[in-house]
């Protein structure tokens, strides 16, 4: 069964010539060779009584079920073993009947054919079909072997009896064998890439032949009604060899008269014209599916994934047929007239209106002509073509005004450059397009005169595929009246203009070159007149050597020092002569790779190229290969942009007068000119704003050359809505950006008032009216996003179904990614409460994601992915919303890389020593600072050095070396890790033994094959001293060459036999740095000054600091109060109660706390259990079947149960039916009956109440209690600790309840102590009964405001050592290499623990950590409790912990943790 929901015939079928099936012959089928709506088409061979084996195709009509309009049509067909294909019960006669409407059209073509002369034409596409019927009759017998007996029934006789249903109908045409033309496409959609330009010619050759068929057609008064590339077939030699100008109709069933009055709707989506759904058609209509078939077939981009033509994309046709993989992986892209005749012959055959399109099939061949003579062409034109590298002219251009920029021969002080450009063809038009990008120079105006035969025509195609580039550059006066406005000017101009006698005959020819020196002086002449003198000269006159010839008369003719180059399709041998008067030919056929790139235009393209990564963490190797030598549309777009980006840096800088012969004095002269000094000094300042908008307007030419307008209506108005509907900023399919808007040298929101009070400016109010139009689009965009989030927050977002799909598919077992989903899921609640720290890690979360589910099938994996892209586009307005983005801002951080971008080269080796902590304590610090500056330069191996004594720990050395290698594995750090040990002689044989046996382990463990990071080699040295330990690694070293050397490690105890082995190093001419991580500077740097300007943007995540310590964070508890936090904590604090003394409310609060807590632990729960410690316990399976809504809950119990010793790891819970799902609960058989109380009640087990699990230890033994989280709090005491103060407790209740946090207060009638109430949820219970919760939410909040924090996480827990040691952090958070990590307490007396476990922890796990005890010690007039305070917080000044508990520092937390950072 095919995907069409066919079952094709194999094998052999008997068929008739008569219709009641006698005399059958047998029809032997070779192979599927097309299939249309209706039929199928099979390539078959038949025997004739001559013993000749007759080859042929046989149409079988097989009509699919289907629905069209409102009118279902199912013939429900079934194969029967011998092969006929019947109709099922039911339908037997609307099948005849539409059989024998299927053999009436042959019918009536045959007759059209043969009583008009004229139309025998149509015989060579619809060849003379025989009619054939099936029969029941089998091959050698003369009498059906069933009792079927249709052949003796008309039409009206027929019923729906079983046992009368009649088979199909069959065409049989003898003749050469085809291939749909559906496959021959899909063949070359699979590799667009393989002889791209032979392919576009048999396509052009195909629709071409189509043309003349359906031509015919028309003339013989036929429509054909249904024309797509599945209906015909192309013909083909014994070689399969396509024969393009052969085709041949074979599902002709939709054919109809002209003049019939056209009723019923027939065709197919994608090559169906409008008109027809209508039921309105004329031969207009056949030539609307004409042109969407080569749609169709030239149109290949990924942003069509079915490749079908829709009315919308009209305005796009262009663009579309300009980036299809078709043209850009072939000659034919540097043919913009070939690709301008293209696009008229679509536009024309797609015009919605039947008046504006071809009126006949003779205007379509007309223009079909054209263009296949234009390909011809440029097909038969000799080429010498390298065969290493790709050619792109684009990529050749730019190095050449790279080697020779426009300002080569330019005074200093003057104000314009003017060039020439002489033939406005392909390659002309691709040298303006390059010159308009790099010229965009401070204080320079740049004037380009094209001259060619046909400016008009030359101009017409320069502008058909940059439709947008008017509104930027003044072309031939487009800009009249606002000249100023005009970002460069161009002028198509005749060579006829520029002599009055010679008239429009006047050109350049091979013939006369006394007539072409004429032109040539009368162009210099032209120039002086108007004292516009060209500065540079451009030659592409479409021929070799009247280019050649042309530029050399220039170069001769010119009276002052010009570049004067020419366009070559071939290499040509420079002279001397030629040097010397800058004339140089441009091969536009050179290929693309490293070597043939100037060095350091090709480096500083791949600089541009990861500088937008902001982050080095790439496979650097792989990614260098694919910038250089890759084909893809991709990587020749990544190519071409960086370049773009890199060209223009030498002009910006010229243009700011700094020279770049020396790049690293560039780099130095513009950090300190511009980027240091635009602090202090106003002109710098200007000047780097100036740079800022050149760069905008770059890229805007960049854009607008290659396509992209800016989305807007009839009336101009940015259309920002369709950014939510396709979720993205800009629309691939029809190149539309909304950043295509003109900017400033403003930048008014990188101020602070934009950045105040939470981006107020940005959110609400009226936009300053003196904002640019890209500035004023990045607020109207954000506010576009923010509005469908607040709407979709308020769906709640989270409760995604697709969410819930994924978690069903994830196996009970698979740890790894159960994790990795709570990580994406956790990034996505922190995306809902608006932080941007994750909605920039999205694409993090989600990838990590999607690595985890290596060991799922690909099925599932498939399912998966389908929803993550389902959840990301529901989720995109969400992450856009928070990220505030000021798009003037990414060009103000592409000027600030450029020191960047001209000094930095890559790598591969760095050497540093190996710390592994152990004169530290194991500190995280000293482990990180192994790794810490290649997070940030992602080398592609560390060669660590490491002497290895009697002190030594081999157990922590490998523990280190596989947290290493598991963070960078985390963080994309593609790297290898060698080891090269020095072994002391005072090692014991059996450590030594045990130290290579380890190593070998790791080696294993982490290969290359199997991730990110592997360990690459160990090296062990046997050494008597640290002398002749130096010597080893300075010999290993000279062996295996690295790049750069670590020195922030110390290799030796001794500070004299490191400064030595540094000696050492610089002797070797190793570039020597010291990294201060802390700061993210490369703080010494010897020989490698260019490490200055690595401005990385990573950062260190909460959970890679605890992995370094061989930790696992078990959860991130993230507070789900974002819209409430500020109302609860005017609770909390007593504003509503109008307290004066912030104390009291607090105290009142934590009353209410202890209450309700006390009362929770009263309840009794659903189960208990005592942990086993038996050696041998009896194990049993218990299957539970329960309602799906449990799901969720369940599972969690589950994993829950797992880790606390009650479940064994083959429980697991899956889907059953559509509505119940099946738990397998492998358990102790002690655990039985208990187990059996929680999974009786289903209600018990809502997603919405959910159950507390928890584990505690009693009287020597572990228990694990499981509880119902209900709602309904029913007579808690509120005076338990019998102060009479239980007002205050129910004051709070009182609030509460107004705010809807809790609902249905009331007293006990008899005992006011005594309250009943309903939580409004989970999250309101458990921030009621546990009194420092509050504390911790509004901290958390508080610093998610403040948008200054890298990561955020809240209720962090992790365990170690193993698994037996776990901790929970209340809040930390990470600012580029540093972290804070928080202790929260709402307590009246601090205690010491306090501060001995935060001071433990933080120096154990913290990476360049300030600790901080946010203590909100509410009883302050409690003088002992006063003192007492007073004296832990000094204690803990001690332990260097900052203690905050005044009133104004905790109400402002989020700014005092970033003052403390900053402090830092």
């Amino acid at each position: 069964m095919e995907e069409s929901g066919r079952k094709y015939l194999t094998g052999s079928i008997m068929l008739s010539r008569n219709e009641d099936g006698s005399s059958p012959e047998e029809y032997f089928i070779k192979s599927v060779i097309g299939e249309g709506g209706s039929t199928v088409c099979y390539e078959a061979t038949r025997t004739l009584k001559d013993g000749i084996v007759e080859t042929g195709k046989l149409k079988e009509f097989y009509p699919i079920d289907s629905v069209v309009g409102n009118q279902a049509w199912y013939y429900s067909l079934e194969r029967l073993s011998n092969g006929q294909l019947v109709p099922g019960a039911g339908t037997v006669r609307k099948f005849d009947e539409m059989c024998q409407d299927y053999i009436g059209t042959y019918k009536l073509l045959r007759k059209v054919m043969v009583d008009n002369p004229k139309n025998e034409i149509l015989k060579g596409y619809i060849q003379h079909g025989e009619i054939l019927y099936g029969s029941m009759i089998q091959a050698n017998t003369e009498v059906a072997k069933s009792p079927f007996a249709f052949w003796k029934k008309k039409a009206n006789d027929l019923t729906d009896d079983i046992d009368f249903r009649k088979p199909t109908v069959y065409i049989w045409s003898p003749g050469v064998p085809g291939k749909g033309f559906d496959l021959y496409l899909a063949e070359i959609k699979k590799n667009p890439g393989k002889n791209p330009e032979s392919r576009l010619q048999d396509i052009l050759c195909v629709i071409d032949a189509l043309t003349d068929c359906i031509k015919a057609l028309h003339t013989a008064g036929l429509m054909h009604m249904d024309i797509k590339p599945s209906n015909f077939l192309v013909q083909y030699d014994s070689d399969f060899e396509i024969k393009p100008n052969n085709i041949s109709l074979f599902d002709i069933n939709t054919l109809c008269s002209v003049e019939s009055e056209y009723l019923c709707v027939s065709g197919t989506e994608g090559f169906c014209a409008p008109e027809v759904v209508k039921g309105k058609a004329d031969n207009r209509s056949d030539i609307y599916s004409i042109g969407a078939m080569l749609f169709n077939a030239i149109v290949i981009t990924k942003d069509i994934p079915d490749g079908l033509y829709r009315d919308f994309y009209y305005s796009s046709i262009d663009q579309l047929v300009k980036h299809s993989a078709l043209f850009q992986t072939s000659e034919t892209n540097s043919d913009a007239a070939l690709m301008s005749r293209l696009c008229k012959i679509l536009e024309k055959c797609l015009a919605k209106d039947p008046r504006k399109r071809y009126q006949s099939c003779s205007e379509l061949k007309l223009d079909l002509d054209k263009a296949r003579q234009r390909l011809t062409k440029m097909l038969w034109t000799p080429v010498e073509k390298s065969t290493e590298g790709v050619s792109e002219p684009t990529v050749v251009i730019q190095k050449l005004l790279y080697e020779h920029p426009l300002y080569e021969t330019v005074n200093d002080q003057a104000k314009d450059i003017n060039v020439l450009v002489i033939g406005a063809g392909t390659y002309g038009q691709k040298f303006i397009d390059i010159c308009l990008q790099s010229g965009q120079m401070s204080g320079i105006n740049l004037n380009i005169v094209a001259v060619s035969d046909e400016p008009e025509e030359d101009k017409a195609a320069y502008l058909r595929f940059r439709p947008a580039i008017t509104e930027f550059i003044n072309i031939n006066g487009s800009m009249a009246g606002n000249e100023s406005l005009s970002y460069a000017t161009v002028e198509f101009r005749s060579v006829g203009e520029i002599s009055s006698d010679s008239a429009e005959r006047l050109r350049f020819t091979n013939k006369m070159s006394q007539l072409n020196r004429e032109i040539i002086q009368a162009l210099i002449f032209q120039s002086m007149e108007a004292k516009k003198e060209y500065d540079y000269v451009f030659v592409s006159l479409g021929n070799d050597a009247l280019s050649k010839s042309i530029a050399r008369a220039f170069s001769e003719e010119i009276d002052h020092a010009c570049p004067v180059c020419y366009v070559s399709q071939n290499k040509v041998a420079f002279r001397k002569a030629d040097i010397q008067n800058k004339l140089y030919s441009v091969c536009v056929n050179d290929p693309v790779d490293v070597a043939s790139i100037d060095q350091r235009l090709g480096e500083m393209a791949f600089n541009t190229h990861v500088s937008w990564n902001d982050s080095l963490n790439i496979d650097v190797t792989n990614e260098r290969k694919k910038f250089f030598e890759g084909e893809t549309e991709k990587d020749k777009y990544n190519r071409t942009a960086s370049l773009a980006f890199a060209l223009s840096v030498k002009y910006k800088l010229h243009s700011v007068q700094i020279d770049c012969s020396d790049l690293l004095e560039a780099a130095q002269l513009f950090s300190k000119q511009v980027l240091e000094a635009r602090f202090t000094e106003p002109e710098a300042k200007a000047k780097f704003d100036r740079l800022v908008d050149l760069e905008h307007r770059r890229w805007l030419i960049e854009r607008a050359v290659d396509g992209w307008t800016a989305p807007k209506d009839d009336k101009g108005k940015l259309l920002l809505e369709d950014c939510i509907v396709r979720a993205s900023v800009k629309d691939a399919v029809n190149r539309t950006h909304p950043c295509m808007v003109r900017g400033s040298e403003t930048s008014p929101l990188s101020a602070p008032k934009y950045m105040e009070d939470n981006h107020a400016l940005w959110n609400t109010g009226e936009i300053d009216g003196k904002l640019d139009e890209l500035d004023r689009m990045s607020i109207e965009l954000h506010r576009c996003f923010r509005s469908h989030a607040e709407k979709l927050k308020k769906d709640n977002l989270f409760q995604n179904p697709d969410l819930l799909f994924i978690q069903n598919l994830i196996p009970t077992d698979c740890d790894e990614a159960e994790r990795a989903f709570k990580q994406f899921q956790f990034a996505l609640k922190n995306i809902i409460n608006g932080v941007e720290s994750y909605s920039r890690q999205y694409g993090y979360y989600q990838d990590m994601f999607k690595k985890s589910l290596s060991s799922l099938s690909e099925e599932s994996k498939a399912k998966i992915e389908e929803r993550l892209a389902v959840i990301e586009h529901a989720f995109f307005p969400v992450i856009e919303s928070n990220l505030y983005r000021n798009y003037k801002a990414n060009d103000e951080v592409l000027i600030e890389k450029i020191p960047f971008i001209l000094t930095y080269h890559y790598m591969p080796a760095i050497a540093m020593a190996f710390e592994d902590g152990k004169y530290q304590n194991g500190r995280n610090e000293a482990v990180f600072a192994n790794v810490a500056a290649a997070t940030v330069l992602s080398p592609e191996v560390i060669r660590f050095l490491y002497c290895f004594n009697k002190s030594s720990d081999i157990d922590l050395l490998i523990r280190k070396l596989d947290a290493i290698l598991n963070y960078f594995g985390k963080r994309n750090v593609h790297c290898g890790i060698e080891m090269v040990v020095a072994c002391l002689s005072e090692v014991p044989n059996k450590e030594r033994e045990k130290l290579q046996r380890e190593l070998t382990k790791l080696n294993k463990s982490y290969s290359k094959a199997n991730g990110n990071a592997w360990f690459e080699k160990d090296t062990i040295y046997d050494v008597d001293s640290y002398a002749e330990a130096a010597q080893r690694f300075t010999h290993y070293l000279k062996e295996f060459p690295v790049d750069l050397y670590d020195g922030g490690n110390p290799l030796f105890p001794s500070a004299y036999d490191n400064a030595m082995f540094i000696g050492c190093i610089t002797g070797l001419d190793i570039p020597y740095f010291e990294f201060d991580w802390r700061h993210k500077e490369f703080a010494k740097r010897i020989d490698c000054e260019y490490l200055r300007y690595v401005k990385d943007a990573s950062f260190i995540r909460i959970r890679d600091m605890f992995a370094l310590m061989n930790a696992s964070d078990n959860r991130f508890n993230l507070p789900e109060f974002a819209d409430d936090y500020e109302a609860l904590w005017k609770i909390y604090t007593g504003e509503y109660l109008n307290f004066k003394k912030f104390e009291n409310g607090v105290g009142n609060w934590n009353r209410l706390c202890m209450c309700l807590d006390k009362y929770e632990s009263d309840q009794k729960p659903l189960a208990k259990m005592t942990v086993s410690t038996s050696d041998s316990p009896s194990y049993k399976t218990l299957t539970y079947f329960l309602p799906e809504f449990c799901f969720t809950t369940v599972k969690m119990l589950i994993q829950k149960l797992m880790e606390y010793g009650i479940a064994e790891k083959e429980s697991n819970i899956m889907t059953h039916t559509s509505d119940t799902c099946k738990l397998e609960l492998r358990i102790n058989g002690e655990y039985e009956q208990a187990l059996n109380a929680v999974f009786i009640n289903p209600q018990l087990l809502l997603p919405y109440y959910g159950i507390d699990v928890r584990k505690y230890k009693a009287y020597n033994s572990d228990y694990v209690e499981i509880k119902c989280n209900n709602l309904t709090v029913t007579d808690a005491n509120l005076d338990v600790d019998g102060t009479g103060r239980q007002k205050f407790a129910f004051g709070v209740l009182q609030q509460l309840e107004k705010e809807h946090f809790v609902s249905q207060l009331k007293q006990n009638a008899t005992d006011p102590r005594l309250v009943s109430f309903v939580y409004s949820s989970p999250r309101i219970k458990k921030l009621l009964t546990s009194a420092g919760e509050i504390l911790e939410v509004y901290a958390y909040y508080d610093v998610l405001k403040t948008g200054y924090f890298d990561d955020v996480a809240s209720g962090y827990e992790f365990s170690w050592e193993s698994g037996g040691v776990k901790n929970e952090l209340d809040l930390v958070l990470t600012k580029g290499f540093r972290s804070i990590i928080v202790e929260c307490k709402a307590v009246v007396e601090l205690k010491l623990d306090y501060y001995h476990k935060l001071h433990s922890i933080a120096d154990q796990f913290g990476i360049g950590t300030t600790k901080v005890l946010l203590g909100n010690t509410y009883a302050r007039s409690n003088a002992v409790a006063n003192e007492l305070n007073t004296m832990q917080r000094s204690r803990g000044s001690q332990l260097h912990i900052k203690t905050i508990s005044s009133e104004d520092r905790i109400i402002n937390i989020g700014q005092t943790l970033k003052n403390l950072m900053e402090e830092s």
